[in-house]
């Protein structure tokens, strides 16, 4: 088994300091003339561009001329117009850390070990790894570090995370893709990732009454797959343009409305070999008045 994890690439831990370029810098520069020098020293690295984006380039201080102009090691790659983002940072490296829990609960720092690093990718809002081993029992934590000084952010700064494929009945490019934000970079991995935490809870309250100890659903069947993709596509269209409803809200009624078919029965989910996967042992479903995701008056 594999996880693939999705790290943010510019937390705001690792942010040090901020600026703006004062005049527009071409490809070849080394020289930059900025809005302030403050905060920033030699062997500093530096993110030239909105983070997360295209053409976002990485360089380090080689020396701080002025109070407006510093110098940078190696020629710019790309030109970058008059008051794009300077941005320093502690380290341009990520640590990943794994941690092993057989209960499922958060380990404690020290069990935390150093797992592998990568470096950020500067022009896309998430960084990549991949843990050939990992489980569903693996714990993680990233730090950012510069490897040449040893500086690094702090471990116990650092959220734990579960590996990227537990519990999760969708990938987010499969969400991206559906609700048409493939190549939406200003739309953060960890944004797509709410939604689609949210749109997994609402299906797990809504069915858990009906499918029993099946829920949370492993393995995922492919009616629940695809509508999870579907309600977090229209979470995520509700987030990007909340003043726009005609954009998500049919998208967001027909998902919920087959939720509401699931859960009372109208519909059912079947396994591979075609048996309903109703548990049996539940004695017990949500009666008009009783509490469940939707009432059967809603309006839609």
């Amino acid at each position: 088994m594999a996880s693939t994890l999705i790290i943010e690439s510019f937390a705001p831990q690792n942010i040090r300091e901020r600026s703006q370029l004062l005049e527009a810098a071409d490809s070849g520069d080394t020289v930059l003339r900025v809005v302030s020098t403050a905060g920033y020293g030699i062997n500093d690295v530096l993110y030239v561009g909105s983070l997360g984006m295209e053409r976002c380039e990485r360089a380090v201080v080689a020396s701080v001329e002025s109070a407006t102009q510093l110098t940078v090691a190696g020629p710019l790659q790309h030109s970058h117009i008059a008051y794009a983002n300077i941005t320093s940072v502690i380290g341009d490296t990520i640590r990943i850390y794994r941690a092993l829990s057989s209960n499922g609960s958060v380990p404690p720092d020290s069990d935390f070990v150093p797992l592998g690093t990568r470096a950020i990718d500067s022009d896309s809002q998430s960084t990549y790894y991949r843990d050939a081993n990992g489980t569903a029992d693996h714990w993680y934590k990233f730090t950012y570090t510069n490897l040449d000084t040893t500086e690094e952010t702090s471990l116990a700064d650092a959220k734990a995370v579960r590996g990227q494929g537990f519990g999760n009945y969708c990938s987010l490019r499969e969400i991206r893709e559906e609700a048409g934000f493939l190549d939406a970079h200003n739309l953060k991995d960890t944004l797509v990732a709410q939604c689609r935490t949210n749109a997994q809870n609402e299906i797990n309250a809504a069915l858990r009454n009906v499918y029993g100890d099946k829920v949370p659903f492993d393995p995922v069947p492919g009616l629940i797959k695809t509508l999870t993709i579907k309600l977090a596509a229209a979470y995520l269209q509700q987030s990007a343009y909340p003043g726009r409803r005609d954009l998500w809200e049919p998208r967001l009624k027909e998902a919920q409305a087959k939720l509401m078919a699931l859960q009372s029965k109208e519909s059912s989910i079947s396994d591979d070999a075609g048996a309903d996967l109703v548990d049996s042992s539940i004695g017990f479903y949500p009666g008009p008045d009783d509490y469940r995701a939707f009432r059967m008056d809603m309006r839609f």
